[in-house]
């Protein structure tokens, strides 16, 4: 599920698309920092965070913007780590219904 901060929450608020994305690997700071630097330089990425203890990423896109599974697991490589799995929408949100 989406981990909620101010700036997720404030990216949601403008009708951003919410994502989350469960790693493999990301264990400490440093892993977050690299997942943060990686993603943080994407234009269509309005808001991130990594969670550790859930081992997930939550990305808000820009209204507007895509950036597909691939690509998401393209850049979590370039950070050093694999994803397991991509939620979208509502179920990222974890509304399953």
């Amino acid at each position: 599920m989406l981990t909620v901060t101010d700036a997720i929450e404030a990216a949601l608020s403008e009708g951003g698309e919410p994502i989350v994305a469960d790693v493999l690997g990301v264990v400490c700071d440093f892993c977050a920092l690299a997942m943060n630097k990686i993603f943080g330089k994407r234009d269509e990425v309005a808001a991130l965070y990594v969670d550790l203890d859930t081992k997930a990423l939550s990305l808000v896109l820009k209204p507007g913007a895509s950036l597909s599974n691939e690509a998401i697991a393209d850049l979590a490589i370039q950070a050093g780590y694999r994803v397991a799995d991509v939620r979208r929408g509502k179920e990222a949100l974890g509304d399953v219904s």
